[in-house]
Parts: structure tokens; sequence; C-alpha cells
């Protein structure tokens, strides 16, 4: 990716942060190909939209937002490993 398309995928989701009055981040490392269609198939049915998008870009979108996410654009930056289920 580009600089230019990353500059545009920051711009696109900090506006998405602007509007949006609830978000949800989800770790789907785990899923195979067969939950992650099902996954998004019920987020198609339940009008919800699914965005993957790189940690890097989303907390980069969370700083230029005029909200606050407080800690949050910290947290997906670098490794982060739970084995908290």
């Amino acid at each position: 990716m580009t600089r230019e398309e990353k500059a545009n995928v920051i711009q696109d989701l900090t506006a998405t942060l602007g509007t949006s009055s609830t978000i949800y981040l989800a770790d789907i490392s785990g899923l195979n190909a067969s939950d992650t269609s099902n996954l998004r198939r019920a987020c198609f049915k339940a009008n919800v939209s699914l965005s993957v998008v790189k940690n890097t870009l989303l907390s980069k979108a969370m700083e230029a937002s005029d909200k606050d996410f407080g800690e949050l654009p910290e947290l997906l930056k670098g490794e982060y490993f739970n084995n908290d289920f």
C-alpha cells in the first residue's frame, strides 16, 4: 500500500469514526475462512458495517479524530498477545 493509499484509508476511517456512535474491535485472526464468511454474512444481515483494517492505520485515524478514544490508539500499536478468553 502506497503512502497516498494509506493516507486515504486514514482519512476514510477518521470520517467513519466521526459519524459512528459505537465501534467494536475484534481479533479475528483465529477464524478460518468459513467462520470469517459467516461473520461477514451475519453482519450484513444485521446491517452492521464490518471493516478489516491495519491496527496502525486505525490508531492514526483515532488520533486524527475529534473523539476521545482514551488509551485505545496506544493499545493498537506494536504486538499484542493475550491468552485471556
